[in-house]
């Protein structure tokens, strides 16, 4: 007998426009958190199958963080998953069904981590190599030994929920170097776009404001795939970019990496994007 497991209408990344702000962020964390309570009652219950019949999210632009999120609390599942969309996350261009690629953790402790690639979505090599390079930044900047996994939260160091960075980490460094003067705006502000908007000449693209992680990846991926800007210390996202260089095995993975793709000293390596923070 086959068990199966049937849900739909999850909505997540919805706006919750009738709860005040703060509250309707703590319902779209709650709702991400879900995921991985489904995720357990699969393996506890001997789930052979599980059906997610539409409305996974609340459109067909989620945030990448709940794409990623929802990514890993599947991949936990120890069973064969089916995943409709719905009239609200529709398929189509641009959609989640169009991921090109996500990472997640298979273990408690950030020590094993997969990728997953998905080679229909990447006709545009050049984004398929940006979008890698991102994920791999997730990995690098987020395994065991740059982060602790833990509900036991931190005021020294850069925590989201259930992970704490430890002092010295990548990401710790670059949160105490940019993001200490507005994390809590970030954080408050409902709409993301805006809040990139305000700080415009700080990120080199819209999605980087995300929050430090995002911010961290979309950077790293522009410190390999871009020359060296002399001039970094006139605006902070160029100066995020040249964060990297006091790190020489970040330097030496660069180099490896641009001469894999056959970049000389001075190419760019990019999808279309112009120079400068410009919103996506």
């Amino acid at each position: 007998m086959i068990r199966f497991l049937h849900g739909a209408d999850f909505h997540l990344d919805s706006a919750f426009g009738a709860l005040p702000a703060q509250r309707a962020a703590e319902r779209r964390r709650e709702s991400r958190e879900l995921l991985f309570r489904l995720a357990d009652y699969v393996n506890g219950h001997d789930i052979d199958l599980v059906l997610l019949a539409g409305d996974l999210f609340d459109s067909a632009s989620p945030f990448r963080e709940t794409g990623e999120q929802l990514a890993a609390a599947l991949g936990q599942m120890r069973a064969r998953v089916f995943v409709a969309p719905g009239n609200h996350d529709w398929y189509g261009p641009g959609s989640p069904g169009e991921t090109v690629a996500w990472v997640w953790m298979t273990d408690q402790e950030g020590a094993r981590w997969e990728i997953a690639l998905d080679p229909e979505d990447a006709g545009d090599r050049a984004y398929f190599v940006e979008t890698v390079l991102h994920e791999y930044a997730h990995y690098l900047t987020l395994n065991d030994t740059q982060a602790d996994y833990t509900q036991e939260q931190t005021l020294d160091t850069y925590n989201e929920y259930g992970m704490v960075t430890r002092p010295g980490s990548y990401l710790d460094d670059f949160y105490q170097t940019f993001w200490t003067g507005y994390l809590d705006q970030c954080l408050a502000c409902d709409d993301t776009y805006n809040f990139f908007l305000r700080f415009y000449d700080d990120f080199i693209d819209a999605y980087a404001s995300t929050d430090p992680s995002e911010d961290i990846c979309e950077s790293f991926t522009y410190f390999v795939l871009r020359p060296r800007d002399p001039y970094a210390y006139q605006d902070v996202w160029s100066q995020k970019l040249d964060f990297f260089y006091s790190y020489p095995e970040l330097v030496e993975f660069r180099t490896a990496v641009r001469g894999n793709l056959g970049l000389a000293r001075g190419d760019s390596y990019e999808s279309g994007y112009d120079s400068g923070a410009e919103a996506a």
